[in-house]
């Protein structure tokens, strides 16, 4: 009885939330890439992802979430079986290159499925009034008001990114690189789901030319709201390829949006990326559209939508960015 009324007000709270209220946010968004229908279906599927629990080390469902989003979009499992007992619960999934650039380097897509054990996404509600998606209780002094926006934001603007580009230019054939997505898990607690995944399946890496992480808080010392995208990159690297055309498809895209973007070194080395085998190029990588820093988690519709438009041209464009700066 007493799972049972945890279910039953586990449901409750997750129905408070106004769904009509971020439908017309949806709607109200403004976006490069993806239509009305297409906005509200990114900000639902931000909140299935986010009412799926899956703390560090709990995953499984999640995972499973995801292979099946991935599986509808044509994408393959990779396998990751091995001797290792408690592995991390990772997914690695490949869509595959069509036409002439079947044999192309791949691009890398990676998010990771953990959130915070102390994370509640019970309590997940939405302001209308700022677009945001917020913690009911972020006001509660000493409440760890995490609901799971890291990076099951990250997760979402992969899986939203890819959606579109299956369904605007994939289906009709169009040639494409090939894209492996690493979804990794227990990456609050130090890496683990990278640091396994570099160890002891390398040759997942094999064949990468570009990788890109979601991850991150985007107002982590930025001047946001003037800068809603951001772009992780050292100096050193944002000066050469592939991370200058990735610089320039992000600068191309943020005039198109019509807002504005930086670049940081604030945060290389805290995230999946930096646990990639050296050979690796993942000298790069974007923010979350997630704010806050494991508290008092807010998401806004339109960072949801600026994100997954800017994957959208990334994902298209890379290869010729990368081509044309050799």
């Amino acid at each position: 009885m007493a799972g049972l009324a945890c279910v039953l007000v586990t449901s409750l709270l997750a129905g408070a939330l106004d769904t009509n209220a971020v439908r017309a946010a949806a709607t109200a968004a403004r976006s490069v890439h993806l239509d009305a229908a297409a906005r509200i279906a990114a900000a639902e599927a931000f909140i299935d992802l986010v009412r799926i629990p899956g703390g560090s080390g709990s995953e499984h469902a999640i995972r499973a979430a995801c292979q099946q989003r991935l599986s509808e979009l044509g994408a393959r499992g990779v396998p990751l079986e091995g001797p290792w007992t408690n592995a991390p619960v990772n997914l690695a999934m490949r869509i595959d290159g069509v036409g002439d650039l079947a044999r192309h380097p791949a691009l890398l897509l990676n998010a990771h499925l953990d959130t915070l054990v102390i994370s509640s996404p019970e309590h997940l509600s939405f302001d209308a009034a700022t677009g945001d998606f917020f913690h009911a209780k972020e006001s509660e002094a000493g409440f760890p008001s995490s609901f799971g926006g890291d990076d099951r934001s990250g997760v979402c603007v992969v899986l939203e990114a890819l959606r579109q580009v299956h369904r605007s230019t994939w289906t009709q054939g169009r040639p494409h690189p090939p894209v492996l997505v690493l979804l990794t898990g227990s990456e609050e607690i130090g890496l683990r789901g990278a640091r396994h995944l570099a160890r002891h399946h390398p040759g997942v890496f094999e064949g990468v030319g570009l990788s890109i992480t979601v991850d991150g808080p985007l107002d982590y010392e930025t001047a946001y709201p003037k800068e809603r995208l951001v772009a992780v990159v050292s100096e050193a690297d944002a000066g050469r390829q592939p991370y200058s055309g990735v610089l320039g498809i992000l600068a191309a895209h943020a005039g198109k949006a019509g807002v504005g973007w930086s670049r940081s070194e604030v945060g290389l080395g805290k995230g999946d990326f930096a646990a990639f085998p050296s050979t690796t190029p993942a000298g790069l990588h974007f923010r979350s559209p997630v704010r806050g820093w494991h508290r008092r988690e807010r998401v806004q519709v339109q960072d949801l939508v600026h994100h997954v438009d800017l994957l959208v041209d990334v994902i298209a464009q890379w290869h010729r960015a990368v081509e044309r700066g050799k």
